[in-house]
């Protein structure tokens, strides 16, 4: 398959009553999501070598958070004969309350020297959950391998879009540009951390300046990026005049900067200092919530407290999902009021896509762990019952199995949690909706906030969480396998939702990152 337009026109409680922890939606989930970004396309220069075997480019990076070191990460071109082989790796360390979590991404993309992309793979490993996929590109067909522990897919799909580049092809055309003095330079890659789709990279020209890296001066392009997976969480990088990456620095919304900076092995590889990304995200409202649990009806005016374009936009898409309606005043306001309640009909809502019925890497509905489970979980209820009924059984199934619940999952996929019946609220929602699956009933998981009277040392606040909509009668439907194995309560704010696909795992995180650190909320009913 020869690739072509690469311009794109072509244990804290969380809540004493229930005894469960949250993780904060997974704040170092997103934080891993928001890594991604970072993982460069391409870098170096790739001069052609007569060897079988030759390193083109070896480059190390120490990774910042609020400029204190966290990991490193190593990026490698390597030429074997007529191929071309692309390596980058980044590990790193963050906190989680006391916990601390070892993140470890690589990604490995080979090609020919002409370009024509042959494989793609990458492995993820959060805190000892381990996932990798496999792309392996024939004429006509992509196919796509995971790999969770015992668990394999294998998927074939039609090739339908070819305007994209390898990584090295990108790298020369990017190149290319700048030599000819380009201040806006598209391409669209493809990879497998992320899936099937093309992701456009779009790189404006911004000034040239002098930069420090670590005691060291030099003069470098600073090019601002926007890619299509993550439009509201702009880059800034800076370069040399060959391309090669020198800095690149993002914001986690108002709470985090993360940086790469340019170094030797010996000091991207110093002492780290793993920082704390949960407490931080913990909301403080105007007013205390009684019985959080048994709240039916309440109204929330949720207002950005940093003026972008970026934190106002993410606002403005807060959904109608569930029991949640949004009431804007337009789509540039800085507020919005949000009312649960229980007592009124569901949203209408999108109807599911066919991915909230489809097994994935996460949501693995066809593992025998997870169907065993889910069989197990209705027992005798009728096969003929009421999906809400068998939705119902299914989150008081999924409640009740967990026996350790804690922070230090990293992020695991339904059929461990079967296996293992230990995590936090990303674990519960995962189960569930893998469960709801299993019987045919679209699912999906929502990311936002909750209120709890107490977490990490701080009393009565809202912290981000994940729980499950179920698809019924026409409606999403919240279900709260942690902290509401019976009713769900109207202290939930709904961010975002995520059938999380093979091909959108990334997409559903990073919608919420604009917020982080810049949301105030009011509560005005109940009272």
């Amino acid at each position: 398959m020869g690739p072509r337009g690469p311009d794109g026109s072509i244990r804290s409680e969380f809540d004493r009553a229930a005894g469960v922890q949250t993780d904060g939606i997974a704040m170092p989930r997103l934080f891993t999501a928001l890594l991604l970004l970072a993982l460069p396309t391409f870098d170096g220069t790739a001069a052609v070598a007569p060897s079988d075997e030759t390193t083109e480019v070896d480059r190390w990076y120490a990774a910042l958070v609020d400029g204190k070191p966290v990991g490193w990460m190593r990026s490698r071109l390597v030429r074997r004969g007529s191929k071309l082989e692309t390596t980058n790796v980044q590990k790193m360390s963050v906190r989680r309350g006391a916990l601390t979590i070892d993140i470890e991404i690589e990604e490995t993309f080979l090609e020919t020297a002409d370009g024509v992309p042959l494989m793609s793979r990458s492995v993820q490993n959060f805190a000892g959950q381990k996932i990798s996929r496999t792309m392996h590109f024939a004429d006509d067909v992509i196919i796509f391998t995971t790999r969770q522990r015992d668990h394999t897919r294998t998927e074939q799909f039609p090739i339908t879009d070819r305007e994209w580049l390898p990584p090295a092809a990108a790298e020369r055309y990017a190149r290319s540009q700048l030599a000819r003095g380009a201040k806006t330079i598209r391409f669209r890659t493809i990879t497998a951390l992320v899936g099937r789709k093309p992701v456009m990279s779009n790189h404006e020209y911004v000034s040239t300046e002098p930069i420090e890296l670590f005691g060291r001066t030099v003069t470098a392009q600073r090019w601002k990026v926007v890619t299509s997976i993550a439009s509201t969480v702009p880059m800034t990088t800076w370069i040399d005049d060959e391309w090669n990456m020198l800095k690149t620095t993002m914001s986690l919304g108002g709470l985090i900067e993360v940086s790469f900076v340019a170094a030797d092995e010996k000091l991207a590889k110093r002492s780290i200092e793993p920082p704390e990304l949960v407490a931080r995200t913990l909301l403080v409202p105007d007013r205390l919530i009684a019985a959080p649990r048994k709240v039916r009806s309440a109204t929330y005016m949720v207002s950005v407290t940093n003026d972008t374009a970026e934190a106002r936009g993410a606002l403005a898409r807060l959904p109608d999902a569930g029991y949640q309606r949004v009431h804007r005043d337009g789509a540039s306001s800085r507020s919005v009021r949000i009312t649960v309640d229980l007592d009124r009909d569901l949203a209408s809502g999108a109807p599911p896509r066919p991915a909230c019925l489809r097994p994935s890497t996460m949501i693995n509905s066809d593992h025998p762990a997870v169907i065993a489970l889910a069989r197990k979980a209705l027992g005798d209820t009728p096969d003929d019952a009421p999906d809400r009924v068998r939705a119902r059984a299914l989150c008081r199934f999924a409640h009740g199995f967990m026996k350790q619940r804690d922070l230090s999952v990293g992020f695991a996929s339904a059929s461990e949690v079967a296996e293992t019946a230990q995590g936090d609220c990303t674990e519960f929602g995962v189960l569930l909706a893998a469960m709801l699956r299993v019987t045919r009933i679209p699912s999906r998981t929502v990311s936002g906030l909750v209120y709890t009277e107490s977490f990490l040392g701080q009393s009565h606040v809202f912290g981000y969480h994940m729980w499950t909509q179920a698809w019924i009668d026409g409606r999403w439907m919240d279900f709260d396998a942690a902290l509401n194995p019976t009713e769900f309560d109207a202290t939930h704010i709904t961010m975002s939702t995520s059938a999380w696909s093979d091909d959108d795992t990334v997409e559903g995180m990073l919608e919420v990152i604009p917020l982080f650190g810049q949301l105030s909320i009011r509560v005005q009913t109940p009272r």
